[in-house]
C-alpha cells in the first residue's frame, strides 16, 4: 500500500436511504425521475445492482417491489445483493428523501471521480517509490 491508498470519498448511508426509498415509491416514479442517480454513481457494487434493477423495472413501467426487483437481477441476485435487499426494505424511507439522499450520492460520486483522477495524477508524477516530502511539496506548489 502507498501513501495515496485511502478509501475514496462514498455516502453509504444516503445509498442505502434512496434505495429504500425507491422501493416505497407507488405512484409514479416522478421523484425517482427528476432526481435519478445512475447505478455507476453508487460505491458499492451491491447497492449498483440494486440501482441497476430498480432504475430497469421503473424504465419499463413495472412495478417495483423486492419482489420484482429480485425477479429482475434473477441469477445475479447473489448472496450479498438478497441481504442488502433484506436490510433496506424495512427502512421505509419516504420518497420526500428522494431529493436529498440524491444530492449526497452525486455529491459523493462527483468527489470520487475528482480523487481517483487527483490519486492517479499523482501517482503518475511521483511514481510508486515517491518521497511523501516531495509529494507534498509538488501538492503545495500546485496549490498556490
Amino acid at each position: 500500500m502507498n501513501d495515496f491508498d485511502r478509501t475514496p470519498p462514498q455516502d453509504v448511508e444516503a445509498e442505502r436511504m434512496l434505495l429504500s426509498s425507491w422501493l416505497w415509491i407507488e405512484e409514479d416514479f416522478k421523484w425517482g425521475r427528476k432526481y435519478r442517480v445512475e447505478p455507476s454513481e453508487f460505491y458499492r457494487g451491491d447497492h449498483r445492482a440494486l440501482a441497476a434493477a430498480i432504475l430497469s423495472l421503473v424504465d419499463d413501467g413495472a412495478f417495483v417491489s423486492m419482489d420484482t426487483v429480485l425477479l429482475r437481477l434473477g441469477e445475479d441476485a447473489t448472496d450479498e445483493i438478497r441481504k442488502t435487499l433484506a436490510e433496506i426494505a424495512p427502512l421505509a424511507w419516504h420518497p420526500a428523501h428522494v431529493p436529498p439522499m440524491a444530492q449526497r450520492v452525486h455529491r459523493a460520486a462527483r468527489l470520487r471521480a475528482v480523487y481517483t483522477a487527483a490519486t492517479s495524477a499523482l501517482e503518475a508524477v511521483l511514481g510508486p517509490l515517491a518521497d511523501p516530502e516531495h509529494a507534498e511539496s509538488v501538492l503545495t506548489s500546485a496549490a498556490s
